[in-house]
């Protein structure tokens, strides 16, 4: 065999290699690798119109099938005392999202939450959001997105809020978003807070946004004013007079922890909530 003939076999098995890789990465996310995202058997998004619970383009609305009563006895088989339910929704870039909720993943995650409440109105949940790669023929076809697992309802409870003694507390949220993390712990302090203020209307609450140091200043300023304000909106709902209420937004001025890693920057994407 000649160098010339040898050169040729090398670069054709080179061209067939990298080929394949280009298609498996960006024709089939998902679909033939055991991914990180693919929890409790459910793809993180992946076509799948016979899936037990599916989802539409640019839709929140989850669809079930007859699989799905198998779906829900396996999830709720896990569940052990005192624990919550983390659900993630997945969403796709190019998606349109017409929901009140900062993403479709959210909008979804809090959709299934619902849905398994039907069954046991007692569920506590957390829902979480994660942007996925596209996948060829989603746009026309139903796609599984979500994934779950249980978390121990003292791990839910540190991981959303911490309530001081003199009724301040500090509420977390997730990665770039304005909703607050869904907790029973944080509904209930927000209740009570809302109490609290109706019966001492001379009380003011100051509401301070946060976030951590990812993403552009002037961006991040602007999150940490939405995350105040959807406390703010949640106590108006409550009752609470709007005279009350004070919000404001520092962006990533005021750090609680070194932005140096996921569990010290998440400490940093929080609200503080001050009573005077």
């Amino acid at each position: 065999m000649t160098l010339r003939q040898i050169l040729i076999l090398i670069i054709s098995a080179l061209l067939l290699f990298f080929g394949y890789r280009y298609y498996k990465n960006d024709f089939c996310p998902g679909c033939c690798t055991n991914s990180s995202q693919n929890i409790d058997g459910l793809g993180a998004a992946a076509l799948g119109s016979a899936g037990p619970l599916v989802f539409n383009w640019n839709s929140s609305e989850p669809i079930t099938r007859e699989s799905y009563a198998t779906l829900k006895s396996e999830i709720f088989s896990e569940k052990k005392e005192g624990d919550v339910l983390e659900i993630t929704g997945h969403y796709f870039a190019d998606e349109v999202n017409d929901t009140d909720y900062d993403d479709l993943g959210y909008a979804r995650a809090a959709a299934i939450g619902e849905l398994l409440k039907k069954d046991d109105p007692e569920l506590q949940t957390k829902t979480k959001s994660e942007q996925v790669g596209m996948i060829a023929g989603a746009k026309s076809n139903e796609f599984k997105s979500m994934s779950y697992r249980w978390i121990s309802g003292e791990v839910a409870k540190e991981e959303t809020v911490e309530v001081f003694d003199t009724g301040d507390a500090r509420i977390l949220f997730p990665f770039n978003s304005s909703n607050k993390i869904d907790s029973p712990e944080v509904e209930a302090y927000l209740n009570s807070l809302a109490e609290r203020l109706k019966e001492n209307s001379e009380e003011k609450v100051y509401i301070v946004g946060h976030t951590d140091s990812l993403g552009e200043p002037g961006a991040n300023r602007r999150l940490s004013e939405r995350r105040a304000k959807k406390i703010r909106d949640i106590l108006k709902g409550k009752g609470v007079s709007h005279r009350q209420i004070v919000p404001s937004g520092r962006g990533e001025a005021d750090p609680v922890a070194p932005n140096r890693g996921e569990e010290s920057r998440q400490l940093n994407r929080r609200v503080e909530i001050t009573i005077k």
